[in-house]
């Protein structure tokens, strides 16, 4: 996981672990298409980033299979609309945590 940015979590653009949230990209960012998913052998080759970190079949445990780490969250609402809280990281101890574990009513 990325080190985290100094951003406050609940400021608008940011996500927990500090990347760029969808709507704090540029209207004139290009991304490249993702693969048709009949496409095995590009499917793979697939690496990118994702709310949940790296998401990489190229490395395995075996081919096309990518294992990420998992961390429980909460969504909550923020001053910027609702947000996802990061209350246990048992799984991943590089991720962060951005509050306590609150009862849901």
């Amino acid at each position: 996981m990325p080190a985290p940015t100094g951003r406050r979590p609940d400021s608008p653009g940011s996500s927990p672990w500090g990347r760029p949230t969808p709507s704090s990209r540029s209207p004139t960012t290009r991304w490249p298409p993702p693969p048709a998913p009949t496409d095995r052998p590009a499917v793979a080759r697939t690496r990118t980033e994702t709310v949940v970190g790296t998401l990489d079949r190229t490395r395995g445990p075996t081919p096309n299979i990518a294992l990420i780490p998992l961390a429980g969250g909460q969504w909550r609402q923020g001053a910027f609309g609702p947000r996802l809280t990061l209350v246990d990281y048992t799984r991943a101890p590089e991720v962060p945590l951005t509050g306590d574990l609150t009862l849901a009513y």
